[in-house]
């Protein structure tokens, strides 16, 4: 039964849980999703501070103060400022008691045991109290939370170690057809290079998967069911490139049946993607994608790359939808969803998009774009300056 792009997405979704919670460093957490709120459990700075080197000083109206001492980030003092006096100190040490401000080292002419302040601060000034930044108690990374630079650094501010995080999908993909060789070998009749792994491989690194492993298959039933075993048995989710259609030697879906996998998609009303299948055993997704490389990165980006992300417990698992206009006319035939390859041409007063080129699911070239046109079943001609959506790379396949 052949169903739309949505009820496909709606079946892989509905039968996606995310993964479990897992303890990393805060050098293996970048780009994951926070599994809990994480909250501080001290102040940030945890006492008064110098945001200069200076002199901390109690009189803001003195002009000529004795200094009585030196204060180096990392020490402490338990002298009590009085009001002809005077303490040196450096970016981020404490700040004596009674300190009013901190007048900056350039501000200031040092003769001897005394300075002079030659241009006054104000009551504060220069001073970084304890708090201002985080408060204890206080959450400063929330839940689902994707990892970035700053979060980790916050969490190490704070004195953590390590976080909580949802775990990234282990990926297997089955590489079918006999006819495709490793790049590097040479072509005998008939043969072609085969490229869908590495840009399957390329797509999960740039979406934070790290795990992978790839399965090269033959095309006999044997093999197949014997390698579809191997990958479910390692990952958490599975995608095959090729062997899902209704050819002589299309064997995955026969040979997932023989595994016991349940096939909840045959086929999607879209073009390029047609052929696009999906199987569930036990917890393990299988997703099998077709073989035509420009199919298989689109159907990544409809219903790989959301479910992956659902696994690993993000909040936002859709490509931004973008308007735009058309810079010229297409045509097309009813009854399926196209996707088409476009490319921004202009971003203002209106973003206005045109086609990379020929379209032809095996023009892997017209991949290289910012985004996929959505151009709906029942459409036949789309006029220039028409408005349509897109959905939008994000810059990964430029």
């Amino acid at each position: 039964m052949i169903i739309s792009p949505q009820e496909a997405l709606n079946i892989i979704l509905n039968n996606t849980k995310q993964l479990r919670a897992k303890k990393v460093k805060l050098s293996e957490a970048y780009s994951q999703a926070g599994a809990s709120d994480t909250v501080a459990n001290i102040d940030v700075p945890a006492f008064d501070n110098s945001a200069m080197d200076g002199f901390a000083i109690k009189d803001i109206d003195g002009e000529e103060l004795e200094i009585i001492a030196e204060i180096q980030a990392g020490q402490q003092t338990k002298i009590t400022l009085r009001n002809s006096d005077a303490i040196s100190i450096m970016t981020g040490a404490p700040v004596p008691k009674g300190c009013l401000a901190v007048v900056p080292i350039e501000n200031t002419k040092v003769h001897g045991k005394t300075v002079k302040v030659i241009k006054h601060v104000a009551k504060g000034e220069n001073i970084r109290r304890a708090g201002e930044d985080i408060r204890r108690g206080q959450t400063i990374i929330k839940k689902s939370t994707v990892l970035s630079p700053v979060d980790i650094a916050l969490a190490a501010s704070v004195g953590l170690k390590s976080l909580d995080v949802i775990e990234t999908p282990k990926v297997a993909i089955v590489v079918t057809g006999d006819e495709i060789i490793a790049p590097g070998k040479k072509l005998a009749p008939g043969q072609i290079y085969e490229s869908n792994s590495f840009l399957l491989e390329g797509l999960l690194k740039s979406n934070g998967i790290v795990d992978i492993k790839i399965l090269k298959v033959k095309d006999e039933i044997e093999d197949t069911v014997k390698m579809l075993s191997k990958a479910i048995s390692a990952a958490d989710i599975v995608l095959t490139t090729g062997g899902i259609s209704v050819g002589k030697y299309d064997l995955v879906a026969l040979a997932l049946k023989k595994l016991g996998a349940k096939r909840l998609i045959e086929s999607v009303s879209q073009k390029p993607g047609k052929p696009l299948s999906y199987f569930k055993l036990k917890e393990t997704s299988v997703i099998s994608l077709p073989g035509n490389p420009v199919a298989v990165g689109v159907c990544f980006e409809l219903y790989v790359r959301p479910v992956l992300l659902k696994m690993a417990g993000h909040k936002e698992i859709m490509r931004k939808e973008l308007k735009a206009r058309l810079a010229h006319a297409i045509k097309k035939k009813k009854g399926r969803t196209n996707y088409a390859r476009v490319s921004t041409i202009e971003s203002e007063p209106h973003r206005v998009v045109e086609v990379t080129g020929k379209q032809g699911s095996g023009i892997l070239t017209s991949l290289r774009s910012d985004g996929i046109a959505v151009l709906p079943k029942d459409a036949e001609h789309i006029e220039k300056g028409q408005e349509i959506k897109v959905i939008s790379f994000e810059g990964d396949y430029k």
